[in-house]
């Protein structure tokens, strides 16, 4: 049998088969709330045989939409309306689903892609302040956020654990969390965080930050972090091919 189709474990989650169906966006939220679309579409992907499910960025504070249109979890009317597709969905399929857990930071505050995408102001429709670990844009023609101040940086965490706290309350089984952008706001590098440092100051923050949605599970869910940083500093020059640029990609 293929590598491909065979069982994986994963913490005290077994997996029928190693194909996970990646996470994808689908800007089809309203205010945060999952509505019909997120139940066809994850209804249809739950039903393919897949090994596991990862849901689309979910965002734990507004101001941590990728779009307007982008899903969340951060009060009882999100959580309500995720709850309901997720029940739905159980009825017919028994498919482990995971959930990720995103703030977006600089990169939020964007039309949806078939708008044109691209940020949208503070004071234009739909659009709102971003935040980040410092006040740079994330490329030339977006908007600049306001730097986090230690007090924004702690109240993200929690925010980060409240919504743990309510994907907890999912139906089973529903068991990995995956916090993520939580390393991307706290780790960019070439950022310095107010009382942080840089690199270790921020690998910390993240750590912390993922030890306290760690400490709200009851043990039966694992998680997980991706580190969806961008690298900002420059990169040394990269010869391809041969023994040397493949150390030096590696090592990048």
């Amino acid at each position: 049998m293929s590598l491909l189709f065979s069982p994986l474990t994963l913490g005290q989650l077994e997996l029928a088969n190693r194909i996970i169906i990646a996470p994808m966006c689908q800007y089809s939220a309203e205010n945060g709330q999952a509505t019909d679309w997120h139940t066809i579409h994850l209804g249809s992907m739950a039903l393919s045989g897949a090994g596991m499910l990862i849901l689309e960025a979910t965002a734990v504070l507004p101001n941590g939409r990728i779009s307007y249109a982008d899903l969340g979890l951060w009060d009882d009317k999100t959580e309500a309306a995720l709850d309901k597709t997720l029940k739905s969905i159980r009825k017919y399929s028994s498919m482990p689903m995971a959930i990720q857990l995103a703030h977006a930071g600089r990169k939020a505050s964007t039309r949806k892609p078939w708008e044109g995408g691209g940020t949208i102001a503070p004071d234009e429709h739909n659009g709102w302040q971003t935040i980040a670990p410092s006040a740079q844009a994330f490329n030339e023609g977006t908007a600049l956020p306001s730097a986090m101040t230690l007090d924004e940086i702690d109240e993200l965490i929690l925010a980060f654990v409240s919504s743990a706290q309510r994907a907890e309350r999912f139906p089973h089984p529903y068991p990995v969390r995956r916090g993520r952008r939580l390393a991307h706001q706290l780790r960019r590098p070439g950022a310095v965080l107010p009382g942080s440092g840089r690199h270790h100051g921020r690998v910390r923050r993240g750590q912390h930050g993922f030890a306290a949605q760690a400490g709200v599970s009851d043990g039966s869910r694992d998680g997980a972090v991706r580190d969806a940083s961008h690298p900002r500093t420059p990169r040394p020059h990269v010869q391809s091919g041969g023994q040397h640029g493949g150390a030096q990609q590696r090592r990048l």
